[in-house]
């Protein structure tokens, strides 16, 4: 697979920087098609919650277990670390997965972008030529909103391209449409050229951390996670 195939019911918008094809859609990333998932983990253990409890639950549990089991053997992570393993299922070929939950409000910003010029880094390396991703650092417990998530996303897609590489990118935002226009703008304003670090200013909240872990916890038991 060259690109990444959408639903067609999928809202998205398309651009361009460089030689990177990206595209911008509001939904659900494990209907994506494409050669690799970017999907968020710890830095001491795999997440079968949120974005990886989504993956595992569409058919790469066992692509998850082998990140569980990458980071047993070989001890905790840096930040922005990158690790590509088979999927097992589902709708792409591979995973790559980042460690880039939980590393601050004060680091989140940079954390994300070294995570995502990583992943394309590691993609290209090993002949992948498309990958869908999450925002990253906008989860339950991220510290970045939209716009700090589409900021430092975007960089990194710009200093990958910059680098003369191409891919075929897709960054999928789910369950909030607001998130998708501050992912849309950013784009069109290319406000993500001068971006610089910045603090996190997503705040926690504790109700909807509660609600989403017993969410995922009902939906992986179901799924016999």
């Amino acid at each position: 697979m060259s690109k990444c195939e959408l639903p067609f019911f999928m809202e998205h918008v398309i651009g361009q920087i460089r030689n990177v094809t990206l595209k911008i859609a509001f939904g659900d990333m494990t209907k994506v098609k494409a050669d690799a998932y970017i999907v968020p983990q710890f830095n001491s253990c795999a997440s079968y919650g949120g974005v990886g409890g989504s993956v595992a639950r569409a058919g790469a549990v066992k692509g998850i277990d082998e990140f569980a089991e990458f980071v047993s053997q070989k001890g905790e992570q840096k930040f922005g670390t990158t690790l590509l393993t088979k999927s097992h299922g589902g709708n792409s070929d591979k995973l790559l997965h980042v460690v880039s939950v939980g590393s601050s409000k004060e680091h989140e910003f940079d954390t994300v972008q070294s995570s995502i010029y990583n992943a394309l880094t590691t993609a290209e390396q090993n002949g992948v030529k498309s990958i869908a991703s999450p925002a990253l650092g906008t989860g339950i417990i991220g510290n970045l909103t939209a716009e700090q998530s589409a900021k430092s996303t975007l960089s990194a897609i710009k200093q990958f391209a910059d680098e003369g590489k191409n891919m075929d990118v897709s960054l999928v935002i789910y369950g909030n449409k607001s998130a998708y226009n501050d992912f849309v703008k950013t784009l069109s304003t290319k406000s993500y050229e001068t971006a610089t670090k910045e603090g996190g200013e997503k705040q926690f909240d504790m109700g909807r951390w509660i609600v989403g872990m017993q969410r995922d916890a009902d939906a992986n038991k179901k799924s016999g996670i």
